[in-house]
């Protein structure tokens, strides 16, 4: 069984550096509301799609006095 959960715990490089950015580039705006804008541009950098990045909301949740979290894909070019 912990072999099973070991392998669910490995991802990529490109996962682990964009998972960084989120952390680094994330704002508060008022009362508890987190957000961060994703651009094609940073999909392309990362290699991440749009899949990938949504589970990006879920890193940011167990912040204290967070109350809702927002992760904004702008896939204009």
């Amino acid at each position: 069984m912990s072999a099973l959960l070991d392998k669910m715990e490995i991802i990529s490089e490109n996962i682990m550096r964009f998972r960084a950015f989120i952390f680094e580039n994330y704002d508060v705006y008022q009362d508890g509301v987190a957000y961060l804008k994703i651009t094609k541009e940073d999909m392309d950098k990362y290699g991440v799609d749009p899949g990938e990045v949504s589970t990006g909301v879920n890193l940011l949740r167990s912040l204290q006095d967070l109350l809702c979290v927002v992760l904004l894909l702008l896939m204009r070019e």
